[in-house]
């Protein structure tokens, strides 16, 4: 068989043949021995058992023979420029070749057009009163007008109606118009694991050339069976029910995007994992995979999935009554319909969903199961609106048909059933009226001393409309609208402009609660210009989002009690809302300010803020500018670094906690102004070296004092540093990353700081991490064996974008990781320090791939690596890795079979290496307390001489055949032999873009170039040492038959002497020495023998 590997997967698809079953039909080969492939993406295999050529799209249930002869172990195959095949016949001694032709194209019969779909109006509302499209009422069956228990439903591109008829283990295709249906995959009621066969499918995808994806639930597989075969072929699962991502758990929700890449919501396993096309072996994971549950990151028995253009995910998390929005790449969802946890009949509520799609305007439609109705909802809205209701009973499935109808699968009633679109006229609504243009204050504004009461009476407190209860907070809409705070009446009044009579808006009057109708003493809030208000809850410890006219809100801040953890908030009297509608909470009892993302209202964070006092003067301040900042040079292409160092910070050999000592630093960076930052880790400070000091200022942390508090660290291992001076701290014994902004005497935790762990709302030991240009950090973790990144966005949880499969040195694990670099196309660099490699990481890739290194095989070759510990990228895409028991730094491409010594010193466990301002190679020597510099040089380009014009190659074309007579392009048929005419046992060819064509000349240990018929001789390095040649052979025979006489010559005049004449009796009886005699003038007739025939044969 031939298998196709994706560049970093780990499995491979099987692409033709038929897996262990050789044979010499169309869909076998036996024992095939080469492969190319045409610009069409065809490929064709030498099958060497069946002397033919095979043509094969790649998925294919079969190739077509396109050459055929007589041939003897043919072993390779290669197109020539020409386009003609060549093969290499090694048993025949000889190369032949196929030539191409080319005749023109022959007209093929195409299918009908499909019919174009209807897309919903926009006014769409659908009829109540369904009709029946399949099946019969509580009538259940085999036949075929009848179904038992439908599950799911698609059309094609011509409109025929395909049911999964669950109960029956089969998919039924309905004509348009017609409710008899035909059994298009599975067979009637005879469940079964065979490819020919079903067992319990529960969703039906059908693209519009008839290619049908079956999700077969208790097979755990899903088919592709093109409509008209037999069987199916297993493109995702089938290898039984698991957890493993080759496996796939009880299912029964699919969704196949427009690349036929296969997301499927896996019930059993809490999870959605993603197939991609080509990849049958092993899917990834997308969303949830934590375990049942009902927080953001986890699913509680997904159903339904659909999928946008962009990867974005929809996925009805049934056992948690809602739909949570997954976008591609996140670690969390976020709910967009429905009440989490909270199961029931509202508009807001959903119960038991099970099916979800989309219109063409971005409504979700929701089938409601339990609640037997389906519902429209725009995401992240409070509530939907029913389209559909009617009597149901646990209907599961639902899509559009061409046509816009609503199509539903009636389960338990055994039926299909319609609710047919009607599109009114578009209705003229009335528009809001503008919004005022806010006044802005003048330069030289005063106030009028005699006030006016807008709202309210003077000391006449109140549940009225007219009066207020210790009002606490005020704002304003678009609209000029004013809305009190009406704290100890537990309300939000809306006054209109003019009028003192108000209209409660949120809450309820002089009635305190903890639901989301309820509020209980409210101290503040915000609106936007639509009426949008965001309420501080005091007493509920919660910030409310309240859009005007609706009966309750919902919380993004808060929420969970009084507290000090960032999941909750304590009392609170200050809130901000900033244009991205994220929420700043002032938490009066918890002395902090808190941010609340508008994407995630789970958990709030220390803002990266600088708390300043201002004094406002009547005439201007002047305020001191920072200095301009300098520019990165570049390094030059011709770049060589000088092998003599600098010390730029610390004393050679001299550990200490002076503003001029180190103690074992162990990384550096540098700002935008050249200063120089050292962790320094053994005192347990970031050190600042100001452009060419070597006197510095500890700027994080205390000299000495190892902590766990916001200002102190513990052996911090890692420093990043952005152009404006924000560090980043890789604070090693804490198990966290701070930022920490310069001149503040705090950090703030963006990684960890939730102890050590492997949960990924912690990390484990690290020693590296990087910060890309948004700010996420990327973190190597040692100890387990992985790289997380945590979004800029969620500082709660990180997400895995390496390793984490276990200690190991296979392409999917690391081993003990130490650096770690990103560049501009997100792929993650990880220096593999325990398995001595440099693994690259493509972004979303679930393997790595090594690009520097030997993998397990540490040394000091130039293709090895001695635990490395850094690696940092150039301009040219050229690695600089550290290397660490080597004392060296290593310049390599990635990919390249060794590496290139830029850096060999006197080093003492090397750390870390960082490029400053001036492309210098900087490096922190641990264990000799300094940093040290190494100065760039740029020599001048050497000229090169351009090799002569190469000849073109003549494209297949796509109608390609070939001659089936072959002509002789090398050797001779049936004749061996070592001349410049002749082979022997060739066994593979290659041509380079001149036309020339090599020969692998298998027994003549040559490499023949067949247009001047010049003998490379064929050598292999390996720690350079070089394999014998044949004088070294001959020269090898001579040797051991001087040896083998030399001891004959013992043998025969000392051991079998006069002296030994009891020996010489024994060996006289056993006849050995005329053996000895024998062998002898054997070994010297084979000496004569070599001489003559290296003299034939040259």
């Amino acid at each position: 068989m031939t298998r196709s590997i994706s560049a970093g997967a780990s499995l491979a698809t099987t692409v033709a043949g038929s897996t262990s079953d050789p044979g010499p039909w169309a869909h076998q080969f036996d024992t095939p021995t080469s492969i190319t492939i045409d610009p069409y993406g065809y490929i064709y295999i030498l099958d060497y058992n069946n002397d033919r050529v095979q043509k094969w799209y790649p998925g294919a249930p079969y190739g077509t023979t396109v050459v055929s002869t007589t041939m003897a172990s043919p072993l390779a195959m290669q197109f020539d420029p020409s386009g003609n095949l060549v093969i290499s016949n090694t048993n025949y001694h000889r190369v032949i070749s196929f030539s191409m032709t080319c005749p023109s194209p022959t007209t093929t019969t195409t299918l009908p057009p499909t019919q174009a779909a209807t897309p919903v109006c926009q006014t769409a509302i659908w009829n109540q009163t369904f009709s029946t499209l399949a099946g019969s009422m509580n009538t259940l069956g085999s036949t075929s007008t009848l179904l038992y228990y439908p599950y799911d439903v698609d059309f094609d591109g011509y409109g025929n109606m395909y049911v999964a008829d669950y109960y029956n283990h089969r998919i039924q295709k309905f004509p348009p118009g017609s409710n008899t249906g035909t059994t298009v995959a599975g067979s009637s009621g005879s469940a079964g694991s065979s490819r020919a066969q079903l067992r319990y499918p529960s969703g039906i995808f059908v693209s519009p050339n008839q290619d049908m994806y079956i999700l077969d639930t208790n097979n755990y597989r899903i088919l592709k069976w093109q409509l008209g075969e037999p069987i199916g072929y297993v493109v995702a699962g089938g290898n039984g029910n698991g957890g493993a991502f080759k496996q796939i758990g009880q299912s029964f929700g699919m969704f196949v995007d427009q690349n036929y890449d296969i997301y499927i919501s896996e019930r059993g396993n809490h999870r959605v994992s993603k197939w991609f096309n080509g990849n049958t072996t092993a899917g990834v994971l997308v969303a949830g995979g934590n375990g049942a549950g009902n927080t953001d990151d986890k699913l509680n028995l997904p159903w339904g999935i659909y999928v946008e253009v962009n990867g974005t995910m929809f996925i009805v998390d049934r056992g948690n009554h809602r739909v949570q929005k997954w976008e591609a790449g996140a670690s969390l969802g976020a709910t967009v319909a429905g009440s989490t946890s909270d199961p029931g009949p509202w508009s807001y509520q959903l119960y038991d969903p099970t099916a979800i799609t989309f219109d063409p305007y971005g409504y979700m439609y929701i089938l409601d199961e339990t609640n037997n109705r389906v519902q429209k909802w725009y995401p992240g809205a409070s509530y939907g609106i029913t389209v559909a209701s009617g009597s149901m009973n646990l209907p599961v499935g639902m899509t559009f048909d061409r046509l816009g109808n609503l199509v539903v699968a009636d389960s338990s009633y055994h039926r299909m059933i319609s609710f047919n679109i009607m599109c009114p006229p578009t209705t003229t609504t009335t528009t809001a009226p503008p919004m005022l243009i806010t006044t802005p204050l003048c330069s030289t504004a005063s106030w009028n001393q005699t006030m006016s009461i807008i709202a309210g009476s003077t000391s006449s407190a109140g549940s009225t409309s007219t009066l207020l209860y210790y009002p606490f907070h005020i704002d304003y809409d678009g609209y000029a609208n004013l809305y009190v705070v009406d704290h100890q009446n537990h309300r939000i009044q809306r006054f209109q402009p003019g009028s003192q009579t108000g209209t409660t808006v949120a809450g309820s009057t002089g009635s305190l609660g903890s639901s989301r109708a309820q509020l209980y003493y409210p101290t503040a809030i915000s609106v936007t210009q639509n009426g949008t208000m965001f309420i501080l809850d005091r007493n509920n410890y919660r910030v409310l989002r309240w859009q005007v006219g609706d009966t309750l809100g919902y919380v993004v801040a808060g929420g969970n009690g009084n507290g000090g953890a960032f999941t909750q908030i304590t009392t609170s009297y200050g809130l901000f809302v900033d244009n991205q509608y994220n929420v700043y909470v002032s938490e009066y009892n918890n002395d902090r300010i808190t941010k609340w993302l508008s994407t995630n209202p789970t958990t709030g964070v220390l803002p990266s803020m600088r708390f300043k006092y201002y004094l406002f003067l009547a005439s201007p301040t002047t305020t001191t500018t920072q200095p301009p900042t300098s520019s990165q040079n570049q390094i030059c292409a011709t770049a060589v670094w000088n092998q003599t160092s600098t010390v730029v910070a610390g004393i050679t050999s001299s550990a200490g906690t002076t503003t001029t000592l180190l103690n074992n630093p162990s990384d550096i960076d540098f700002d935008a102004y050249g200063n120089m930052y050292v962790a320094d880790r053994a005192n347990h400070r970031i050190q600042l070296f100001r452009s060419g000091q070597t006197t510095g200022t500890t700027v994080a942390g205390t000299s000495g004092s190892a902590g766990s508090t916001y200002s102190q660290l513990n052996n911090p291992y890692g420093i990043s540093v952005t152009p404006n001076e924000t560090m980043f701290i890789m604070d090693t014994t804490n198990y966290r990353v701070l930022r920490w902004q310069l001149g503040d005497p705090i950090g703030y935790i963006i990684a960890g700081g939730n102890g050590n762990g492997g949960a990924f709302t912690q990390i484990g030991i690290s020693y590296c991490f990087f910060v890309d240009d948004q700010y996420n950090v990327y973190v190597s973790e040692n100890s387990n064996h992985r790289v997380t990144v945590w979004s800029i966005h969620n500082r709660t949880a990180g997400t895995l974008v390496a390793g984490g499969n276990g200690q190991g040195n296979a392409n999917e694990k690391l081993n003990s990781p130490w650096g770690v670099n990103v560049d501009s196309n997100q792929r993650v660099y990880v220096v593999d320090s325990g398995n001595h490699r440099v693994q690259r990481w493509d972004a979303g890739s679930s393997t790595g791939v090594t690009v520097a290194g030997s993998t397990s095989n540490a040394g000091s070759w130039s293709y090895q690596l001695s635990s490395p510990t850094a690696v940092v990228l150039d301009p040219y895409g050229y690695l600089y890795v550290l290397d660490y028991g080597n004392s060296r730094v290593q310049k390599w491409f990635p990919g390249d079979s060794y590496g290139r010594t830029v850096i060999s010193a006197t080093m003492s466990n090397p750390y870390g290496m960082k490029i400053d301002l001036f492309a210098n190679l900087v490096i922190a020597d641990t264990s000799y307390h300094r940093i040290l510099s190494f100065g760039l040089l740029c020599p001048g380009t050497t000229t090169t001489t351009s090799l002569p014009p190469t000849v073109t190659t003549i494209p297949l074309c796509s109608t390609a055949t070939w001659n089936s007579t072959s002509t002789l392009a090398a050797g001779s048929t049936n004749t061996i032999g070592s001349t410049a005419t002749l082979l022997n046992y060739p066994y593979d060819i290659a041509f380079d873009a001149y036309n020339y064509m090599y020969v692998a000349d298998y027994e003549d240990f040559s490499i023949i170039n067949s247009l001047n018929y010049r003998r490379i001789s064929c050598t292999s390095y390996r720690h350079h040492k070089t394999i014998p040649t044949r004088w070294s052979f001959i020269l090898m025979e001579i040797l051991l038959s001087i040896i083998f006489l030399f001891f004959y010559f013992i043998i025969n005049n000392s051991i079998i002497n006069e002296n030994n004449q009891k020996v010489k009796e024994i060996l006289k009886i056993i006849h050995i020495q005329p053996l000895i005699n024998y062998l002898a003038w054997a070994i010297r007739y084979l000496i004569i023998l070599t001489f003559i025939t290296y003299s034939i044969t040259g």
